[in-house]
């Protein structure tokens, strides 16, 4: 049975993963809407830039998420080790 910490560290290894790869697939959707010309006509270039803007920023954004995520695993693993409450428990009774 594994303990907290290494379900921490596990999920740490996840999420990083993840990170890893939706950085990768951001950076191609940047780099494939970026050889797309734009179209002349001003709306079609309006609703292009738009779409382009929203799939680039979702894209982004999920690969913040999840390396916010394993940030914050990574730095929570080594405070369950130590079980830290149960000190502050004591000293507050």
């Amino acid at each position: 049975m594994l303990t907290r910490k290494e379900w921490a560290c596990r999920g740490a290894l996840q999420a990083g993963f993840f990170t890893y790869l939706l950085f990768l697939f951001s950076t191609s959707i940047s780099t494939y809407f970026g050889r797309q010309e734009l179209p002349d006509q001003y709306t079609a270039k309006n609703i292009t830039v738009t779409i382009r803007t929203a799939v680039g920023g979702l894209a982004y954004l999920a690969t913040f998420i999840f390396g916010a995520n394993a940030l914050g695993l990574t730095g929570k693993s080594p405070g369950l080790t130590c079980d830290c409450h149960v000190f502050m428990l004591n000293a507050a009774s």
